[in-house]
């Protein structure tokens, strides 16, 4: 009886790790195949553009006045992508079909940079899946597929994004000059892109993440201010009027939240009651990302539009995966489990619910021995053993039972993992 039941455990172990069970090379040769659908979608939909949309050709415009040394048309835009353009023309020559590409470019990119920045700590298959919800948005695809500044700045954030993660202290130098490319990509942007950088330093308790990023950050923003002050005289991020805020939110992007990232987006609020949303200290930056961005745009009074929700749709895809991760991983009742989420977020504290017995399925059994405690040891409620209560064969209880098989142990919370696991799926806790 207690065989089967270790092999009870052993699958439901299995069952735990469904994102990291199957072997991780599908999910490559799958991201690799969506590559290319991805290319030829870009070239087959970009290729039927004969002229640029009325924002794209403000842009052309800029990077002409930027090559002639002329004053700009629009001095509120962006200067990143019209210096690529110029850029371009310096060597081909003035043509709109040469630069038509260059946001699809960075959109492209996008795809690749989000897909390394999950797949070492969430696995392969929950990067693929994050990769696909994005870069096949309608929003997202639309306009990077435009000449506009959406593509760039979607690619420099996820690019910081990359270099927080890493635990290489060299990245974060490059974290901060993504910081700054984000900010000459597109002005607000470059509040998303700090946020990243900071969040991440206060969940890995490492400011050094932070100040290494605002070290080449700040250069790269304050040149950026220089060139364009030199240029028109002054520095303007917006028009007047697309520039107040209150603080009476919008239910703008609520109300047409379906429109922008899909029936998906019903699964967002169910990961904020979840509790490895919390625990897992590797969520919080995505956690951040999407509250701060949804209120700030909310709270602007008259601009109100879609493509503001580009640069955040990464983490809504991602919260949204988050949650559908935790049902599979589930192996208990749909009842139980939902009221142990629940718990976590009602009346109990955040150490004692990480800390408290698992609730039993029958009244009346005495508490179970912690994994880290040595079989000799009394229980520490002095409590009679099970042989005492009930004589014969000792039942086989799931929850104090170490599988058999090759197991990471959590050390905090001496919860077995899956062996290829990096986290701990209960405490967050990273196993290696």
């Amino acid at each position: 009886m207690q065989e089967q039941s270790q092999t009870e455990v052993e699958k439901q172990s299995i069952g735990a790790s469904l994102f990291r069970i199957v072997n991780p090379h599908i999910a490559d040769i799958a991201f690799l195949a969506l590559l290319v659908v991805l290319m030829m979608k870009y070239n087959s939909t970009i290729s039927t553009y004969q002229v640029p949309i009325s924002d794209g050709a403000a842009y052309l415009t800029n990077a002409r006045n930027w090559l002639m040394n002329e004053p700009l048309f629009q001095i509120y835009r962006p200067p990143l992508i019209s210096w690529m353009i110029a850029g371009v023309w310096s060597i081909t020559g003035e043509n709109w079909l040469s630069v038509k590409y260059l946001s699809a470019l960075f959109g492209f990119a996008s795809a690749p940079v989000l897909y390394l920045a999950l797949r070492r700590d969430k696995g392969a298959f929950f990067a693929l899946g994050a990769v696909i919800l994005t870069v096949l948005n309608s929003e997202v695809f639309y306009y990077t597929s435009q000449l506009l500044t959406e593509g760039s700045a979607l690619f420099f954030l996820l690019a910081t994004l990359y270099f927080v993660k890493s635990e290489k202290p060299g990245y974060w130098f490059l974290a901060g000059i993504c910081i700054g490319l984000t900010f000459a990509s597109r002005y607000p942007i470059v509040l998303q892109a700090g946020l990243v950088a900071l969040v991440e330093s206060f969940a890995r308790k490492n400011w050094r993440i932070l100040t290494r990023a605002i070290a080449t950050a700040v250069p790269v923003v304050v040149a950026v201010v220089a060139m364009v002050f030199l240029k028109t005289g002054t520095f303007q991020t917006a028009l007047a009027k697309d520039t107040n805020f209150t603080f009476l939110l919008s239910p703008y992007y609520v109300q047409n939240s379906i429109v922008a990232w899909g029936w998906v987006f019903l699964l967002v609020p169910i990961a904020f009651i979840l509790r490895e949303t919390y625990v897992n200290r590797y969520n919080w930056v995505f956690v951040a990302w999407f509250v701060f961005s949804l209120l700030f745009w909310s709270a602007n009074a008259t601009n109100h539009d879609l493509r503001f929700a580009i640069q955040f749709t990464p983490a809504v895809n991602f919260l949204a995966l988050l949650a559908l991760e935790r049902f599979v991983k589930n192996s208990e009742p749909l009842r139980l489990f939902l009221s142990k989420e629940l718990l976590f977020l009602g009346h109990a504290p955040f150490a004692t619910v990480l800390r408290a017995p698992m609730p039993q399925s029958q009244p009346g059994f005495p508490p179970t021995v912690t994994p880290s405690a040595p079989p000799h040891q009394p229980t520490t409620h002095r409590q009679p053993s099970l042989q005492q209560l009930q004589p014969g064969p000792q039942p086989f209880y799931p929850q104090s039972i170490q599988p058999t098989w090759q197991t990471s142990i959590c050390p905090n919370c001496n919860t077995p993992a899956a062996p290829d696991a990096n986290f701990c799926d209960l405490c967050g806790t990273r196993l290696r």
